[in-house]
């Protein structure tokens, strides 16, 4: 049993006036992914859970 869920991604892209003029900010937000799976194991059952987790970056 593999259960995934994914929390999206979220690009956004302003054009910003500045003193020095026009540019652009991108931001990209977080994925987070949880992944939970039921392994059997020698001893019985077990839950193994995993997250990857990606964060903010912003480029001017």
């Amino acid at each position: 049993m593999v259960k995934e869920h994914t929390h999206g991604l979220v690009e956004t892209s302003m054009l910003v006036n500045g003193m020095m003029g026009k540019y652009m900010v991108k931001e990209h937000t977080l994925i987070l992914m949880e992944t939970s799976m039921l392994e059997n194991t020698k001893m019985g059952k077990k839950m193994v859970k995993e997250h990857t987790l990606f964060m903010t970056e912003r480029s001017m």
